[in-house]
């Protein structure tokens, strides 16, 4: 039986939802997390690490595991409103 792939995303809340973690940086130990991007995919001990961190200093992040790679914020509502 061969393993199936899984995908790992860290998922921070915001006042529309739950935007995923779009570029992460190791140097300075900072994640961004945009709603117009797409979503950075990682490992799953990766995810683990950045959601405690995040946790950690204030937001409230959770890992999502995936059975597809996710390429869309689908979690976030958009309430801007457009001029």
């Amino acid at each position: 039986m061969s393993k199936a792939n899984k995908y790992y995303y860290v998922g921070v809340r915001t006042q529309n939802g739950l935007v995923l973690v779009t570029k992460k940086d190791n140097s300075t130990r900072t994640c961004e997390w945009d709603a117009d991007a797409e979503p950075l995919q990682m490992t799953e001990s990766v995810a683990t690490d950045t959601a405690l961190g995040l946790t950690l200093n204030y937001n409230t992040a959770v890992v999502i595991k995936s059975c597809w790679e996710i390429k869309t914020q689908c979690f976030y509502v958009d309430n801007r409103k457009e001029d």
